[in-house]
């Protein structure tokens, strides 16, 4: 019983070797594609929203996709995850000559994250991501009251000022 339980083992160790294996060289067919369609060759290089928005728009973009190894599935979720890491950036206000949005790792890191069913730390990290956001905005939202309060100052000031001159 206890050398099944080794063999057993083992077994399971070479069955997570290979699967570690076969994600590793997945990742790397990933990486080699998007560096293809971003026309990059580290994959630190940074990308601007506008590269990430628009790069599978280009007809070259599709046909360099195709001789890789991804299956098609794979390909359009990488197109949609990028478009819309894209707009996010967009929508955040930065200008399309932002030279560092985001690292083609990073896209690849997000793709492979994204992958399968929600697990619960997946689940944690939007509650916590949503919390920061919240305290965020509520740290925007209180130095904005402030500055109101500041130009409301300055314009009775202004006022003050202006009835005093007449006077004079």
């Amino acid at each position: 019983a206890v050398m099944c339980e080794q063999f057993d083992n083992i077994r399971q160790q070479r069955e997570r070797e290979h699967q570690q294996h076969e994600d590793a060289e997945h990742r790397q067919a990933t990486i080699g594609a998007l560096s293809a369609v971003f026309g990059v060759q580290s994959k630190t290089a940074a990308l601007t929203a506008h590269e990430l928005r628009t790069a599978f728009a280009d007809p070259d973009a599709e046909e360099t996709l195709r001789s890789t190894s991804l299956s098609s599935k794979e390909l359009a979720e990488l197109r949609d995850l990028c478009v819309s890491l894209g707009k996010i950036s967009a929508a955040r206000g930065e200008a399309e000559d932002v030279k560092e949005v985001v690292s083609l790792k990073d896209v690849v890191d997000i793709a492979f994250r994204m992958r399968g069913p929600a697990e619960s730390r997946d689940l944690l990290s939007v509650f916590f991501l949503c919390k920061e956001i919240q305290a965020s905005n509520s740290e925007v939202l209180k130095r904005v009251t402030e500055i109101t309060a500041l130009q409301e100052t300055v314009e009775h000031m202004a006022h003050v000022q202006l009835a005093m001159a007449a006077k004079f």
